[in-house]
């Protein structure tokens, strides 16, 4: 291990929990990787892991740090309805399963079923596909806008 990468971390934390900010998740795998006896550290290295561990209150060569993987909001850039309105064009317009539109529009399902679900939203030239599929305006499936008569 880079012994420069590795005093660059220490003083991170170090100064973390000067300021009084806890642990983050990237220092507790920190902690847990120098307790893995993957590589030797050194006794200085080990005499400022005991000093850091009398500022965190826990022995770094006792304790595993539980590491808090951070689950992501996979919605984004949605346009709000966008997904029941294509649902709803989909089933008037004769295909009850996404796999029939699927199969004439050569979208993948699963892109289809993430923009029912308003995971995401399609690109322009899929939206003019579908809207010709569907007979329906871009400005129905992406605002609920009814057309002139």
């Amino acid at each position: 291990m880079d012994k420069t990468a590795w005093y660059k971390n220490y003083l991170e934390i170090k100064t973390d929990f000067e300021e009084g900010n806890n642990l983050n998740s990237r220092h507790r795998a920190w902690f847990n990787y120098q307790r893995s006896k993957k590589f030797k550290l050194t006794p200085k290295q080990e005499s400022l892991l005991d000093d850091l561990s009398v500022l965190i209150g826990r022995d770094w060569r006792k304790e595993t740090y539980k590491v808090v993987k951070v689950k992501i909001d996979r919605k984004r850039n949605t346009i709000k309805g966008f997904g029941e309105r294509l649902k709803e064009t989909r089933m008037k317009s004769g295909y009850n399963l996404i796999i029939d539109l699927s199969k004439e529009t050569k979208i993948a399902c699963s892109t289809l079923r993430d923009w029912e679900n308003e995971i995401s939203i399609p690109s322009c030239d899929r939206l003019v596909t579908l809207c010709v599929k569907l007979s329906v305006s871009a400005d129905y499936l992406l605002f609920g806008k009814k057309q002139a008569k």
